[in-house]
């Protein structure tokens, strides 16, 4: 703990969110990059990756205070269901390395915060402002051209060949 409230009294705390954010979103497709190309079993990366941020983050919390008591049968329930959607959601990350390229493959797994958002409306009933629909509609809008881009351009040119 005194070591993250050094780095944020030297680099301050907006500062060092950024500089964690851009060092893990460099290092997370590194990751995959290996196991694309030793051809590892995507449950095997799966489950070690599951294992590495269970130890980790228990580590973080037991240093940083954070009690990890669940408060309540109710909260269990929704973590477990979102638990079950985040296994199948990386299962099929995972196994999508070997199939479609990694910078796809990566632009519809950082797209999590668009579907979190919309669901976070329909489940919880949080309002969207203006800004916020016009952003989550052109996020999602992105992801679909991102994922079949031919599909789209031969709406636009009749002559185009994918």
């Amino acid at each position: 703990m005194q070591k993250v409230d050094w780095l944020t009294s030297l680099l301050g705390r907006e500062n060092l969110a950024i500089l964690m954010m851009l060092g893990t979103t460099l290092i997370w497709p590194v990751s995959f990059i290996y196991v694309n190309e030793h051809k590892l079993s995507p449950f095997q990366t799966n489950l070690a990756r599951g294992l590495a941020i269970f130890v980790t983050h228990t580590i973080l919390c037991r240093l940083m205070g954070i009690d990890l008591d669940f408060k309540s049968k109710h909260d269990f329930k929704y973590l477990m269901i979102r638990n079950t959607i985040m296994i199948f959601h990386q299962l099929c990350f995972t196994g999508m390395h070997f199939v479609v390229s990694l910078s796809v493959n990566n632009t519809i797994a950082m797209s999590g915060p668009l579907f979190v958002f919309v669901i976070d409306y329909y489940i919880n009933g949080i309002t969207i402002n203006k800004k916020q629909a016009v952003g989550i509609f052109l996020g999602i809008l992105g992801v679909i051209l991102t994922v079949n881009g031919d599909y789209f351009m031969t709406w636009l040119y009749y002559d185009y060949e994918p």
